[in-house]
C-alpha cells in the first residue's frame, strides 16, 4: 500500500481539529449550508451541465481529476450502451456537477477536502466518523444545489 501524502503539518492539523470539534460537537450532525453565500463568492460561475461545460470547469478548478473524469465517463458510456439507457450518463453528469459545485467555492472545497483527509490523519474514531459525515453532508448539499 502506498503512503498518502497529506498537505498539512501537525500544528495546522491540531488547530483544524480543535476548530472542527467546536463546530461539530460529538453527537450532533453537521449543519447543512442553506445559501451559496455561506461559502463566499465562487471563483467561477456554475458551468452548463454538459460534458463540455463540466470538463472545462474541472480543467480550471482541479486538472488533476481529468484522468478520473475521463475514465468514469468511459465507464458510464459503456454501461449506458450495455443497458440501452441514459441513466448512467445522467448520474455521471450529476456527480461531476456536484464536484464542480464544491470546487468552485474555495472555502467549501477546503472544508470538504479536510473532512475527507481526517480519516487518514486521525487516530480518533469519533473525529474520523465526523469527518466522513461532514464530507457526505457537503456532497449531498452540492448535489441539491446543482439540481435546482
Amino acid at each position: 500500500m502506498s503512503e498518502t501524502v497529506i498537505d498539512i503539518d501537525r500544528a495546522d492539523y491540531s488547530e483544524w481539529r480543535a476548530g472542527f470539534a467546536r463546530v461539530m460537537p460529538i453527537g450532533r450532525e453537521p449543519a447543512m449550508p442553506t445559501a451559496e453565500s455561506e461559502y463566499g463568492t465562487p471563483v467561477m460561475p456554475r458551468p452548463e451541465r454538459t460534458i463540455e461545460g463540466l470538463r472545462r470547469a474541472v480543467a480550471l478548478l482541479a486538472p488533476h481529476w481529468l484522468p478520473e473524469m475521463d475514465r468514469s465517463q468511459r465507464e458510464a458510456t459503456a454501461t449506458a450502451l450495455k443497458i440501452n439507457r441514459l441513466d448512467p450518463l445522467r448520474a455521471w453528469l450529476r456527480h461531476w456537477a456536484a464536484v464542480v459545485e464544491i470546487e468552485r467555492h474555495p472555502d467549501l472545497a477546503f472544508r470538504y477536502h479536510r473532512a475527507e483527509q481526517v480519516d487518514t490523519i486521525s487516530d480518533d474514531a469519533e473525529i474520523r466518523a465526523r469527518g466522513v459525515r461532514v464530507a457526505e453532508e457537503l456532497m449531498r448539499a452540492a448535489y441539491a444545489a446543482v439540481e435546482t
